[in-house]
């Protein structure tokens, strides 16, 4: 069972690392280069990382299941910055 769980799991984390570097090469090349590039499916490598921790076999591993989520630049650091800048222009429409 212990060798099915990684069968499962280094796959998953090995694609959850291909996904954040793509998102960070994505947020080089739209803030420090300026072009104009867009990452189709954000959320995915911080998600495929979850899921490559959490069926790890290591128990001690899980509790580091929000690392990839916080890693992913899709994820958790782009939706907290898309609900703070609308919130901000929703406070500046307010008359």
């Amino acid at each position: 069972m212990t060798l099915f769980r990684y069968i499962v799991s280094v796959p998953l984390i090995l694609l959850s690392v291909y996904g954040i570097t793509v998102n960070i090469s994505i947020l080089f090349h739209n803030w420090f280069r300026r072009k104009n590039y867009v990452s189709w499916v954000p959320c995915i490598g911080g998600l495929l990382g979850v899921a490559g921790v959490l069926t790890l076999p290591q128990p001690f591993v899980h509790r580091y299941w929000a690392a990839p989520l916080v890693l992913d630049v899709g994820c958790i650091p782009l939706l907290s910055y898309t609900l703070v800048w609308h919130a901000i222009r929703a406070l500046r429409k307010v008359p």
